[in-house]
């Protein structure tokens, strides 16, 4: 945590503002530097922990239960566990677009093992 007065001295720096990820004009740092007011207002909102995105359960879950279901279509059984299972993935993708969630990387992900599920079972059910 940078106290405040390391943080005036960061603003006289420019390489150390970058560094820090304070993104102002050296002009805009020296009026800062000249208004303890100003200055106090800006480390307050610049120090303030900023929330952290949760991640989405409807991804998770679909990439966890896809993985078990690809698992159970290459066994030869519930094909349409893993069919069920990669509309809960492109659901979850969908849905990880729009809202302010992560887990947009899971979802792609269980939908392709999911794909790569339904091939395997394909293949297996055809060559019987």
């Amino acid at each position: 945590m940078v106290t405040f007065d390391q943080f005036k001295v960061v603003l006289a720096d420019p390489s150390a503002r970058a560094s820090l990820g304070i993104e102002l004009s050296d002009q805009q740092a020296a009026t800062l530097l000249l208004n303890d007011a100003q200055a106090i207002a800006y480390y307050e909102q610049w120090s303030r922990p900023r929330p952290q995105k949760r991640w989405d359960g409807v991804a998770v879950s679909g990439f966890i239960l896809t993985i078990i279901g690809t698992l159970f279509a290459t066994a030869g059984r519930f094909i349409v566990v893993d069919f069920l299972l990669l509309g809960i993935g492109l659901l979850s993708s969908h849905l990880s677009t729009r809202t302010r969630y992560r887990g947009r990387g899971l979802a792609i992900a269980g939908i392709a093992i999911g794909w790569c599920g339904v091939a395997i079972a394909l293949r297996l059910l055809l060559s019987r």
